[in-house]
């Protein structure tokens, strides 16, 4: 009995740990990551005990996504179309990868909080440095971050930080979860906020800041009838001491440079944006194949936005509707549609969680986070898990 605890506890603390590294270290630490993967497999295993812990609509979810995978990826072989290989990996292969997850290693809803919690905050706490950089300088003991250092162009943050994408999901997650009873465990959630808002404003991407401000108004909106004047005197003091500091702490920012980017360049420069001529191409080569597509791994040989893999593309469910046709994209958000409907018919966790999703589709229809391996898979199998967990619980609840 104390040896399954220890061992409990032990697989809580790598799935944190798992967590806090796949959304703050995309595309990095792979070893490690696979390493923590093999020893949740290994801990579920052992407790499964012949008794598989999985609800029955995640595994029709799965299957039916692994169809998706699978007979679009063999239509792109049969079509010899020269990404297919790539495509399948990403599409199929971890998405069994996932599927096994959930089917072997169950995770309860405090673990699923803590993870949300941590990886908000180190990702948050570490891109702020990169960002912050120019301001406080290079701290020797943070050298091992392997992120490019953060451009700025003329006022204005260009940043490829990786981990920036997964802020579409963590922090509306963040915003809609129940803030915590205990004083210090509220006091870290509001600075974990604070920080992930932060982040996502200095961040300069702009699908991500136009993402969390869609989710602050609705939180606002929800919130309107519990505001107090107390809470909107400290909000107008904090913004009048931002505005003080501002200029001094991020001189290196022209933060009037924000309205041309948002405004200026989406209404007069549209026709010239990366993203139309993007949604232009694909949509006049959809119409020759409009209803099964021509399969994964293609590209349009006319317009390529990836050189290293030209049938990648920004706009993803453009694509899918292009490489999958009507057939295809139909069965893909039906998919996200039934996950995003399931999760808000649960406790408020998991609406928190639907609107975690929500972000990250959002965020996804301009980048192609959801195509972009394993890593950018995890918020999905979040959502996956935590579904499996509620109706195992409730189940269990029941019988008692």
């Amino acid at each position: 009995m104390i040896m399954y605890f220890h061992i409990k506890n032990l697989k809580y603390f790598l799935f944190i740990l798992l967590g806090v590294l796949l959304f703050t270290f995309p595309r990095h630490f792979q070893i490690i990551k696979t390493i923590i993967l093999f020893l949740l497999f290994v801990i579920g295993g052992l407790e499964i005990r012949n008794k598989v812990k999985i609800s029955n609509y995640v595994i029709i979810w799965f299957t039916f996504y692994l169809f998706f995978a699978f007979i679009w990826s063999i239509y792109g072989i049969i079509n010899k179309n020269p990404g297919v290989i790539d495509v399948f990996r990403v599409e199929f292969v971890w998405t069994l990868v996932l599927f096994f997850f959930t089917l072997f290693v169950s995770i309860d809803k405090e673990t699923i909080i803590k993870m949300i919690y941590g990886s908000s905050f180190i990702s948050s706490i570490i891109g702020l440095y990169m960002i912050l950089q120019p301001v406080i300088g290079n701290i020797w003991f943070l050298n091992w971050i392997p992120f490019e250092p953060v451009r700025n162009i003329n006022g204005l943050i260009r940043t490829s930080l990786p981990n920036i994408a997964f802020m579409s999901f963590l922090f509306p997650v963040l915003l809609f979860l129940k803030s915590p009873s205990k004083k210090h465990c509220k006091i870290f959630y509001h600075f974990t906020l604070i920080l992930s808002f932060l982040f996502i404003l200095f961040a300069g991407r702009r699908a991500i800041q136009i993402t969390a401000s869609f989710f602050l108004i609705i939180f606002l909106f929800q919130n309107i009838p519990k505001l107090n004047l107390q809470l909107i005197g400290y909000v107008l003091f904090f913004l009048v001491i931002f505005y003080f500091i501002q200029k001094n702490l991020f001189h290196f920012i022209d933060f009037g440079l924000y309205y041309d980017m948002y405004i200026n360049k989406l209404l007069e420069n549209l026709t010239q944006e990366k993203r139309y001529i993007q949604m232009i191409e694909l949509l006049k080569h959809f119409t020759k194949h409009p209803i099964f597509g021509v399969g994964f791994g293609k590209g349009i040989p006319t317009h390529i936005a990836n050189p290293e893999k030209p049938w990648r593309y920004e706009l993803t469910y453009f694509l899918y509707l292009y490489q999958t046709g009507i057939v295809g994209i139909s069965l893909f958000f039906g998919l996200f549609i039934s996950l995003f409907i399931k999760l808000r018919k649960l406790d408020s966790v998991g609406k928190a969680l639907s609107m975690g999703l929500f972000g990250y589709l959002m965020a996804s229809s301009t980048n192609s986070y959801l195509i972009s391996g394993f890593d950018y898979k995890f918020p999905v199998l979040v959502c996956l898990v935590y579904i499996s967990y509620n109706k195992l619980h409730h189940k269990q609840f029941n019988n008692e």
